[in-house]
């Protein structure tokens, strides 16, 4: 699933809204250019015309409508939305100018002094509400054409009065030029500046809806606290060495065990041992490194370490155990595990190729860790931890050495010790 899905969702969900805001605004629009022009029209053929225009601009417009609402072909439909908008805006000069008597009986520049500048203003507004910077660009470069059409025709005229003053502009059929330009000059500005927002605004979905994702995928590994840690901090998984204690479980028998159960039954029954343990290490601020099969791999002290990072790990690792045994007075079919704990030196970042990272850590503090694990069915210990983690366990925790041992692969015995 593509990371700005959840974005692309909330804006199709506004630009719906929005386009059916402007669509409803549209037709209240055609409507009053049809009832304005019966109301005062010279002709029968002119309120016809109209009428029939009105009509044909309703329907394309419900039409639109219907596809919007059914969520359909929504970026083209929205589009083909604008085309009514600039029509109505288009409109409005003649029927203005044609109702009061036309070129015959008004001077052009009369078509510079209407109401079209607020409802193109109107029209521009409303097309921001589907959130889409190319329609208030539309509209607003659509009116400065219809402007300068405008403009051309009434410089024309050979009744047309240039004038500086502004009594004359405003009560005569005199213009000023750079005054009548301004309406122009504000609808590009609005419609920039909608543009700019529109964009702005739907920059700022996709990063929130990215982070959002970040989030969840941090949720994955890391507890709730350590999640916030690393986005406020904006810690680097680059790759660094650091000091962590390293814990590994297993289910002692399960591959017996599983095969006494059914695939469904395995994987239900290893979804609610993982929840449950999930919820013990996040609980102690642990990181899940990875799941080995009934196995779990997990970190503390990574991505940022701490001074309680092994005593975090043996009170995770006893708690494990009390949530085991819940589980196994709930379940009725009682497993054991084995948690082998070791501390020191491990490299963590983001490990594996370009097409697939992960992040863990690796070293012999890992490897030791899973050998102490694996040491556990030998001496019959659930939970056994090597000396370095003995060494920073608090007051509170008493340690009781088991055995020296040698592990595969080191030169020297490793004391391994657990909890009395």
């Amino acid at each position: 699933m593509r990371q700005t899905n959840s974005a692309d969702l909330v804006l199709r969900q506004r630009e719906r809204s929005g386009l059916m805001v402007s669509m409803v605004f549209g037709l209240i629009m055609a409507a009053g250019l049809a009832l304005g022009h019966i109301s005062t029209h010279h002709s029968i053929l002119e309120v016809v015309w109209v009428s029939a225009a009105s009509a044909a601009i309703a329907i394309y417009l419900l039409i639109l409508f219907w596809y919007v609402y059914n969520n359909r072909y929504l970026t083209t439909i929205g589009y083909l939305s604008q085309l009514p908008s600039i029509f109505i805006m288009a409109f409005l000069p003649y029927t203005w100018y044609t109702s009061v008597g036309g070129y015959s009986l008004v001077p052009a520049t009369y078509l510079l002094k209407t109401s079209l500048p607020v409802w193109a203003y109107i029209f521009i507004l409303i097309s921001g509400l589907a959130l889409r910077p190319a329609y208030p660009l539309i509209l607003a470069a659509a009116y400065l054409a219809i402007w300068l059409v405008l403009m051309t025709i009434a410089l024309s005229d050979p009744r047309t009065v240039v004038t500086t003053d502004f009594v004359q502009n405003a009560f005569s059929p005199a213009i000023i030029p750079g005054y009548v330009s301004l309406y122009a000059l504000g609808a590009l500005v609005m419609g920039g500046l909608l543009g700019w927002i529109t964009y702005s605004y739907r920059k700022s979905i996709y990063q929130a809806a990215q982070l959002e994702v970040a989030s969840t995928e941090l949720g994955r590994y890391f507890s709730p606290a350590v999640r916030e840690t690393i986005v406020t901090q904006q810690v680097s998984f680059g790759g660094a060495r650091v000091k962590a204690a390293v814990l590994f479980s297993d289910i002692r028998g399960f591959t017996t065990m599983s095969e006494k159960m059914s695939a469904e039954e395995t994987v239900s029954f290893l979804r609610d041992y993982h929840e449950r343990m999930v919820e013990v290490i996040y609980r102690n601020g642990g990181t899940v490194d990875k799941f080995i099969g009934d196995g779990i791999m997990v970190t503390f002290g990574t991505p940022q370490p701490a001074e309680d990072d092994a005593a975090r790990a043996v009170k995770c690792a006893l708690e494990m155990q009390a949530a085991l045994a819940a589980m196994n007075q709930q379940s009725g079919m009682p497993v054991s595990i084995g948690i082998g704990i070791d501390f020191g030196d491990v490299i963590a970042g983001n490990i594996g190729s370009a097409s697939r990272l992960e992040y863990t850590v690796i070293g012999d503090t890992v490897n030791t860790a899973s050998r102490i694990e694996s040491a556990t069915k030998d001496f019959g210990k659930s939970l056994l931890f090597s000396e370095t983690v003995r060494d920073r366990l608090p007051p509170g925790i008493t340690a009781v050495e088991v055995a020296e041992v040698q592990l595969r692969g080191k030169t020297k015995g490793t004391k391994l010790y657990s909890v009395s």
